[in-house]
C-alpha cells in the first residue's frame, strides 16, 4: 500500500501520511464519497469457501514470504510456479530515476492467460517497505494470488492474466513500466489486490466514474457475506498498482480488507468537521490510525502474520473467485 512512503518512519509522521491520504479519500465530512453494501447473511453463515479449498495453504504461503527481501521473495514465487507447472514469463524493466538521473531495475512476474480473446488482469504488488515482514501490505495478496492462479486458471470465456508487480512502494515503478511497455487493449478490466490479511470488510477504492467492475465485486461480496465499502476517485496519495493502467483507458481499481469499525471511527469524526480546525481534524485521524487493528501496523515492523486470519486469505480468493465467474457468465448471455 503506497501511503507516500516507502520505509519505516516514526509512528507520528506515519499517522500524518496516513491521515492526509485518508483525508484526500473519503473527503473531509463527504460521506457521499463512500458506498455501503450490506451483506446478504451474516459471516457466520456465509457459504463455505469449498470451491478452491479451505486449507491454510495461502497463510503457509504468506509465513514462507513474510520478512524476506525483494530478491529472495521473486525468487519463491517463481519457485512456486515451478513446482505447480504453471507457465510465466518475467518483464524485466529498466527506467530512467528522475531524482538521480540514475536506471531503477526491476521484473514484474507475469502469468498469461490461455489464447481468449478478451481477458481480465488480477494483480498484486509483491515488494514490500523494507525492514518490516510485511504481512498484509502485500504478502497477503501474493498468497491468495498464487494459491488462486494455481487452481483457477481461465475462466470459459474470459483469460485471467495475474501479474504480481515489483516496486510498487517505491511509487508504481513496476505497474507503470508494465502499462507502457506491453500493449493491455484486450483487457476488459484490471482488479488489484491490496491489504487482504486483516480486516471484516471489503474496502474497493480507485474505480473511476461508470466503472463495470464495481457491481459485481459489490454483489459477490455481498453473496460472501461480507460488507463492502466502495470509495470513488480515489488520489495518487493512496495509490495502488490499477493507477497507471486507469490513465491508460483500463477500467481499473483495487480492492482490500478494512475494519467496519475504523470507518464508523471516521464517519463520527466527520459529522463534526465543520467545527474543527484541519489540524483538530488530523490529530482525529491520528487517533483513527493509532487504534486501528490495521493501519497502525502499515509499514511498521509490527506488520506480522500473527496479525493475519487465514480464514481472510480464503474468504478474499472466495469473493475473487465469484466476481470472475459472473463477469465471465455476463460475457456469455
Amino acid at each position: 500500500m503506497r501511503g507516500g512512503i516507502s520505509r519505516i518512519v516514526p509512528r507520528r509522521d506515519f499517522i500524518g501520511i496516513v491521515g492526509l491520504g485518508l483525508v484526500n479519500l473519503f473527503g473531509m465530512g463527504d460521506k457521499e464519497l463512500l458506498a455501503n453494501s450490506q451483506p446478504t447473511a451474516p459471516v457466520s453463515s456465509r457459504e463455505p469457501y469449498v470451491r478452491l479449498g479451505t486449507s491454510n495453504e495461502s497463510y503457509d504461503i504468506l509465513k514462507e514470504l513474510e520478512s524476506k527481501g525483494r530478491e529472495q521473495r521473486r525468487e519463491l514465487i517463481e519457485d512456486y510456479l515451478k513446482s505447480n507447472g504453471m507457465d510465466y514469463f518475467l518483464h524485466r524493466y529498466s527506467v530512467r530515476e528522475q531524482q538521480s538521473n540514475g536506471w531503477n531495475q526491476g521484473a514484474n512476474i507475469v502469468i498469461p492467460p490461455s489464447g481468449k480473446d478478451l481477458e481480465l488482469i488480477v494483480g498484486c504488488h509483491y515488494d514490500i517497505v523494507e525492514g518490516t515482514p510485511g504481512a498484509d501490505d502485500n504478502t497477503s495478496s501474493v498468497a491468495v494470488l498464487l494459491n488462486f492462479a494455481r487452481q483457477f486458471k481461465d475462466a470459459k470465456n474470459l483469460g485471467v492474466r495475474y501479474i504480481f508487480f515489483d516496486q510498487e512502494e517505491d511509487g508504481l515503478i513496476g505497474s507503470t513500466a508494465y502499462s507502457n511497455q506491453i500493449p493491455v487493449g484486450n483487457a476488459i478490466g484490471f482488479y488489484n489486490l491490496e491489504g487482504t490479511g486483516v480486516g471484516d470488510s471489503v474496502l474497493i477504492w480507485g474505480a473511476r466514474e461508470g466503472s463495470r467492475l464495481i457491481e459485481p465485486l459489490v454483489q459477490q461480496t455481498k453473496e460472501a457475506g461480507l460488507e463492502s465499502y466502495s470509495i470513488r476517485d480515489a488520489p495518487i496519495i493512496f495509490g495502488a498498482d490499477h493507477f497507471p493502467f486507469s490513465e491508460k483507458g483500463v477500467d481499473a481499481l483495487t480492492f482490500g480488507l478494512t475494519y467496519k469499525s475504523d470507518i464508523e471511527a471516521y464517519y463520527r469524526l466527520i459529522e463534526d468537521a465543520h467545527r474543527l480546525t484541519q489540524d483538530e481534524f488530523m490529530k482525529g485521524i491520528g487517533k483513527i490510525v493509532e487504534n486501528s487493528d490495521k493501519y497502525s501496523h502499515i509499514h511498521q515492523p509490527t506488520d506480522r502474520s500473527a496479525n493475519v486470519d487465514p480464514d481472510n486469505l480464503n474468504r478474499v480468493g472466495d469473493i475473487l473467485y465469484r466476481t470472475i465467474t459472473a463477469i465471465d457468465s455476463g460475457i456469455s448471455k
